[in-house]
């Protein structure tokens, strides 16, 4: 069986669909399968034993249409290609310009955040920038569709994604699974543990208003009384002016660090010293970041909506949080800040429950996945 994995981000993973493609392709090397990657030019691992296809590099400007640049490039790299017996999309949107006829074409989904545009309008006082939100989410919700339909089986990322895919889109049930992302940690990634900070919140996200920064920066604030030597750590892309003015309206600049990027060993390193990873967003698809914490020690808060839930066992490995509940998120944050057993108890906990979240699991059902194909 020959497959090729296509994705728009390998070596400098900058989501989950990067750490998705990396774990992915090398699982399905390690277990023999023949696999080539077709990834722009600058995302191609030199020091790696895996077969590259280059595509053109994409620009990080307009980042949130890139897949729809990459899936151009990627139907005419794939129109020269040798014949593969599996295609798999990675991103599954990114099939939205593939027309090829032969081989078996699989995509992985990631969100459902566009199904509902109006959701933006609705929830317009959490998002400064709704229009431009809402503007996008009626284009994707246009072609989203369009792309799914191109593919003889879609993978979901959670069993919430599936749902509200399905529904929204009315795809056949029987063509789309649910196959856990798993992170593919290896021993040397785990660096020797840190000295744990006390009063210490830390926050992992690009999307910070989806993802429920401002929410945390209103908690810290009020947490600060009670609490006046609290940090927040902040790491993800540059602070949008609006949340400047908010963090300076709450005179919160002493105790922010922000970091807009960060290595992994060094993102490591906050996992293992924060008292806790705080994303109290609206809502979230799956949460690859609540693995990586909870797989370093460190506790989390999560939304309520959404496949985070299918990651945090609430009140055991972390706590879930509505999505209008400010004075319970507070609450959820100062337990954690004081109860050092209940810490303990969560790490301990989730170190037996992420085991479902492994690499081999997800390679073998994946590849269960193309047989199937095959078969059809």
């Amino acid at each position: 069986m020959k497959i090729c994995l296509v994705t728009h981000q390998f070596v400098s993973p900058f989501s989950g669909v990067g750490t998705y493609a990396r774990v992915l392709a090398h699982g399905l090397a390690a277990g023999g399968a023949d696999i080539a990657v077709l990834c722009p030019e600058d995302q191609r691992d030199t020091s790696s034993d895996l077969l590259f296809l280059s595509a053109p590099a994409l620009s990080r400007s307009g980042s949130h249409a890139r897949w729809i640049h990459a899936s151009r490039a990627f139907a005419r790299c794939l129109g020269k290609s040798p014949p593969f017996d599996v295609v798999h999309f990675l991103d599954a949107r990114e099939a939205l310009s593939y027309g090829g006829r032969g081989p078996a074409v699989v995509g992985t989904v990631h969100d459902y955040y566009f199904t509902h545009p109006f959701s933006y309008w609705r929830a317009r006082r959490y998002y400064p920038d709704w229009k431009k939100r809402l503007a996008y989410a009626v284009a994707v919700r246009t072609f989203e569709p369009m792309a799914y339909r191109k593919q003889s089986w879609l993978i979901a990322n959670s069993d919430a994604t599936r749902a509200r895919i399905l529904s929204a889109y009315g795809l056949p049930a029987e063509r789309m699974k649910t196959i856990y992302i798993a992170l593919g940690l290896h021993v040397e990634e785990n660096a020797p543990p840190q000295e744990r900070r006390e009063d210490t919140v830390l926050f992992v996200g690009g999307n910070p208003y989806r993802k429920g920064l401002p929410r945390l920066l209103r908690s810290i604030s009020s947490l600060r009384r009670e609490h006046p030597d609290i940090e927040l750590w902040a790491v993800g892309t540059p602070l949008p002016r609006p949340l400047q003015r908010l963090i300076t309206q709450l005179g919160l600049g002493q105790c922010l660090t922000h970091w807009p990027s960060l290595s992994k060993k060094d993102l490591i390193a906050l996992y293992q010293k924060a008292t806790c990873l705080a994303l109290p967003g609206l809502t979230e698809a799956f949460g690859l970041v609540f693995l990586e914490a909870l797989s370093y020690g460190c506790p989390v808060i999560g939304p309520a909506d959404g496949g985070a839930g299918e990651i945090i066992d609430d009140g055991k490995t972390g706590f879930l949080i509505p999505a209008a509940d400010d004075a319970l998120l507070t609450h959820r944050v100062t337990q954690l800040l004081v109860d050092f057993n209940l810490r303990d108890r969560m790490v301990q906990t989730a170190k037996s429950r992420l085991a479902r979240f492994n690499t081999n699991t997800m390679v073998a059902q994946t590849l269960e996945v193309y047989e199937s194909v095959l078969e059809r």
